[in-house]
């Protein structure tokens, strides 16, 4: 079996250990490289890193990057898009909308059904926020 540590001889982790920084670094250094897809990935994860930091514009921002630096990847699109609704609709519901239209355009429902489907609901949370009723098309 595993052995077990006396009391005492265990290494201690400290309380306020934070690897956002660490992976902000390595993600920031991809971001700048000028391969489209690797930058990409990296603005992706550049927008998990704010997002779970608590600056949802940063997050937003990365996540326009990502596209941006892939624009015809419909992988990407595909994991950017729902994420990038999302963080929006709360904090900027009408703007959420506008970034859904643009996500329907890029994605298929046949192809990404999930994505489509996440979209889908962010955009008719944003409208009622906004007060603007039911879409059934939704």
């Amino acid at each position: 079996m595993f052995p077990t540590a006396r009391a005492g001889t265990r290494k201690k982790t400290p309380k306020n250990t934070d690897a956002h920084p660490i992976a902000r670094k390595l993600a920031s250094e991809a971001a700048a490289t000028s391969a489209a897809g690797l930058r990409a990935e990296a603005e992706l994860i550049l927008g998990d890193v704010d997002w779970i930091g608590g600056c949802w514009a940063r997050a937003i921002e990365h996540l326009e990057n990502a596209i941006a630096a892939e624009p015809e990847d419909p992988a990407l699109a595909a994991r950017a898009y729902p994420k990038l609704i999302n963080y929006t609709v709360a904090h900027a519901p009408s703007e959420g909308i506008e970034r859904a239209e643009r996500a329907f355009a890029a994605l298929s429902s046949q192809r990404v059904p999930a994505a489509v489907a996440s979209v889908a609901f962010d955009s008719y949370w944003a409208g009622l926020l906004l007060g603007r009723g039911v879409r059934p098309e939704l």
